[in-house]
């Protein structure tokens, strides 16, 4: 596996680790990009990776350079009301309701952030009922997905109970808290 460490642009020795690899392309510099605040800014992409960013004009690369100047260079978008234990289920074929089990439910929330994640939003916040029927296992169902896609998309779970309020709350309350120490957002 190369060595996934930043190296600086002028850096041609290999250490033992990459003798047996080839070179990594030379990085890319999208040049004059204009950034929501107003500043022009040259943006040098190496690999999968933003090695650097710079005012117009002051990066320097051996490899490709896109001239961005009139463009707006925005971050990620985010998608931030997702239900991830009933995510692309509309469709559902078949006779009778989608399947809730545990392993359906991982599937379908692992696809759709993947969607996502192919239209650019790279964090994603899925509301998951807990409680009913099911108690915590669609949360933990999403909660498998996001460390399936930890390093591709950050999917933030928030676990939203029934009730909170009065003597029928109470139960909730306590799967909230539950919910909280597997790692649920509240």
């Amino acid at each position: 596996m190369p060595d996934s460490r930043p190296r600086r642009p002028d850096d041609n020795a290999p250490d033992s680790a990459d003798a047996a690899t080839t070179d990594p392309a030379p990085a890319l510099v999208l040049s004059g990009a204009r950034l929501a605040d107003g500043r022009a800014v040259d943006v040098r992409l190496g690999g999968s990776r933003i090695e650097a960013v710079g005012t117009a004009g002051s990066l320097t690369s051996r490899g490709p350079r896109i001239d961005l100047r009139g463009y707006l260079l925005l971050p990620a978008p985010a998608e931030p009301h997702a239900h991830g234990d009933t995510a692309l289920t509309a469709d559902a074929d078949g006779p009778g309701p989608a399947s809730h089990r545990s392993e359906d439910i991982q599937r379908r929330a692992t696809e759709a952030a993947l969607l996502q994640l192919g239209h650019g939003a790279t964090a994603l916040r899925a509301h998951v009922r807990i409680g009913d029927v099911q108690g915590l296992a669609a949360l933990e169902a999403v909660l498998q997905a996001r460390r399936a896609l930890r390093g591709l998309a950050d999917l933030t779970a928030v676990a939203v109970p029934r009730l909170l309020t009065g003597v029928a709350g109470a139960e909730g309350l306590a799967l909230l808290r539950d919910a909280v120490k597997m790692g649920a957002a509240v």
